[in-house]
């Protein structure tokens, strides 16, 4: 189980670092055009799986972890999706992006989960799928389309939390100082992201709080810890 994917990770990586099972040799991080530094999709993914169990030490004394994804948007396909289409068309495409899980559904129980390759910029009706999908989902069957993801900030917590690791970990080999501004701030972002949830400023919908499992969660306003949280005060010198 992990908050965010390696497709995140690449996104917000420095151009010097790459994530790639290539043999991609490098002097140091200084000289990017010498090379780029490499961590392995095993190596980024155990950093991503750190960060995930960072975010839930956190979260466990309000919320039940680990967390679950939820559907942030759904919308009928305006077409027939055929089985092994890699293309699937919704009235508007402007809530997916690159990356994300998509769940295809029908009402008689039959779905399958796909990942977004790509959404083309002249049409915004348009989808296209990493790989074909196995079953046929025609409108007259009750088609649903499903971006499911967990709820914000975590994905962007998590991706920032795993890059800092990796860029602390390439700067302890190979510069002086050894700490990196970028996972610096990258690392207060989260900070400030976390300490907003735990005092109550922000809120993880559809997930369930710690001790209360026979209420609706969505009636109740937003909980925080006993204690007071300091919002800001994580940012690193």
């Amino acid at each position: 189980m992990a908050y965010c994917t390696l497709a995140n990770m690449r996104s917000l990586l420095p151009k010097i670092m790459v994530i790639s099972d290539e043999n991609i040799t490098t002097t140091t991080l200084q000289k990017p055009a010498g090379g780029a530094s490499v961590l392995t999709p095993k190596e980024a993914q155990r950093l991503i799986e750190l960060a995930t169990e960072h975010i839930d030490s956190r979260l466990a004394p309000i919320y039940q972890v680990p967390l679950h994804r939820i559907v942030v948007a759904e919308s009928a396909p305006i077409s027939n999706i055929a089985k092994g289409a890699t293309k699937i068309y919704v009235p508007d495409s402007g809530s997916y992006n690159v990356g994300q899980l998509v769940r295809l559904s029908l009402d008689n129980g039959t779905t399958e989960l796909v990942t977004i390759k790509n959404i083309p910029d002249e049409n915004i009706q348009e989808i296209e799928l990493e790989k074909a999908t196995v079953n046929a989902y025609p409108l007259s069957g009750g088609a649903w389309v499903q971006l499911i993801e967990y709820p914000d900030p975590i994905p962007s917590v998590c991706v920032k939390t795993a890059v800092s690791f990796a860029i602390d970990r390439q700067y302890v080999a190979e510069q002086s100082p050894d700490i990196s501004n970028y996972g610096k701030t990258l690392r207060t972002q989260v900070s400030n992201d976390m300490d907003s949830i735990l005092a109550g400023v922000s809120r993880l919908n559809g997930q369930v709080h710690t001790g209360r499992r026979f209420c609706r969660t969505s009636v109740l306003t937003a909980w925080k810890t006993v204690g007071e949280v300091q919002i800001g005060l994580g940012k690193e010198s």
